[in-house]
């Protein structure tokens, strides 16, 4: 089976990363200061006569923009060509195997939610074929919590595993579920799968699970687990390594900015890295709807701080449910005044955020946003393409592919690498 790169441009791995990082710094005023945090340099580093075309659009339009379906009503050429350039950039083939008509869905997904149950349809006839062609003796799932992941590929499709994780209650829940199915006829061909609690650390010798006979599964490597886990591939010798980047805003950040374990050519902070985690295009126009909402009263609140009480640095307000943005915007800004000891009435709120310089302050910062947002989905692929460099300097063979819906499982980027 030729384990080769493949992308519509036809791009080598070195190449692609080299495309991607010469827009990345040709456009590094778009997206390097976080809108919130930075005001209002953020909104003065953003191109002027970008933001000036994208207010003149209608919310139809910029949610096409934001989702990435339509650019054609772009006037600024540049801008067009662009985002156009980005998603020629990130556009990867999709990756996915059939599943056999006899899969018994409600026997394998017993208290699996629909995302993981998603993710676990699109990877488990992957790692079967893999087994197939290059003959590994038994998968390590990393990060497998409960191991439902672990019990489809072991017991559905013939795949031995083992399932590995830091948290003893989570693999302790997961033995329990395995005892609870034990009463059930198990389809022909299964195989077997254990549990073992492991904490994989930087600068630690590769467990003894980790062998030549070995394929690794990272299905969500979260910060630098991704490349602790390509180091125990290279240290150990497997067959091969199958990894899935998420959570980039808790990798190791350098004094200088780069990230520790990341691309050595752009610096990289944590709002960046927070940004790639999130690039993402909007699923619906209703999502699109609800981000709009968040942003008006989130960048509201900010401005009340900045404007009215004086206070330039910015507060952190958490997440919370986007129940609480539907509501009057006093009704949401309030507690979290008050929970950083700053007064304020209701009927001051509500009538700070109906003055026509909020309202106009806000579509300035929706817009850079809206510009920011765009290069999300480029830094992820270019932190996953300089994972796929160091890869391959190991002797692997690498490819990169889409395995899962973006609606539903956001960071589907896998990295497959094989031992040649």
């Amino acid at each position: 089976m030729p384990f080769t790169y493949k992308l519509s441009m036809l791009l080598s791995l070195q190449d692609h990363y080299n495309e991607l990082l010469e827009i990345l710094r040709d456009n590094r005023h778009c997206w390097e200061q976080e809108v919130l945090n930075f005001y209002p340099a953020s909104i003065d580093s953003a191109p002027r006569e970008w933001m000036e075309a994208l207010s003149g659009l209608s919310f139809d339009q910029l949610w096409l923009m934001d989702s990435k379906q339509d650019f054609s009503f772009l006037a600024i050429k540049g801008m067009r060509q662009c985002f156009e350039k980005l998603e020629l950039l990130t556009a990867l083939p999709t990756k996915v195997i059939p599943v056999s008509p006899e899969f018994n869905q409600a026997d394998a997904f017993f208290g699996v939610k629909e995302k993981k149950r998603h993710e676990i349809q699109r990877i488990a006839p992957v790692i079967k074929d893999l087994k197939n062609q290059i003959q590994f003796k038994r998968m390590i799932d990393i990060g497998g919590g409960q191991g439902h992941l672990g019990r489809v590929v072991s017991k559905h499709f013939g795949v031995e595993t083992l399932s590995v994780d830091r948290d003893p209650q989570l693999l302790q829940q997961g033995r329990k579920n395995v005892d609870r199915l034990k009463h059930r006829v198990m389809p022909d061909g299964a195989a077997s799968m254990e549990f073992a609690q492991i904490n994989i650390q930087e600068n630690e010798p590769a467990p003894d699970c980790f062998n030549h006979e070995s394929f690794i599964l990272g299905l969500h490597t979260c910060g630098d687990l991704a490349w602790h886990l390509m180091d125990y591939t290279d240290q150990a010798k497997s067959k091969g390594l199958l990894s899935f980047g998420c959570c980039y805003n808790k990798m190791k950040v350098s004094k200088d900015g780069f990230a520790h374990f990341g691309p050595a050519e752009l610096p990289l902070d944590q709002h960046t890295l927070t940004l790639a985690t999130r690039g993402h295009r909007s699923a619906s126009r209703s999502a699109f709807d609800l981000k709009l909402q968040v942003k008006r009263h989130r960048y509201a609140l900010h401005l009340f701080h900045y404007h009215e009480r004086n206070i330039k640095r910015f507060y952190p307000m958490g997440e919370t449910h986007p129940r609480e943005y539907q509501g009057a915007f006093s009704e949401y800004a309030l507690p979290r005044l008050e929970a950083y000891q700053i007064s304020a009435t209701k009927d001051e709120l509500e009538e700070f955020y109906e003055k026509d310089w909020v309202v106009a302050l806000y579509k300035k910062m929706l817009c850079a946003n809206l510009i920011r947002w765009q290069f999300g989905r480029a830094l992820e692929m270019f932190i996953l393409l300089d994972r796929a460099i160091k890869l391959s300097k190991m002797g692997l063979e690498v490819e990169l592919a889409t395995y899962f819906d973006e609606s539903l499982s956001p960071r589907n980027i896998g990295i497959l690498a094989i031992r040649k």
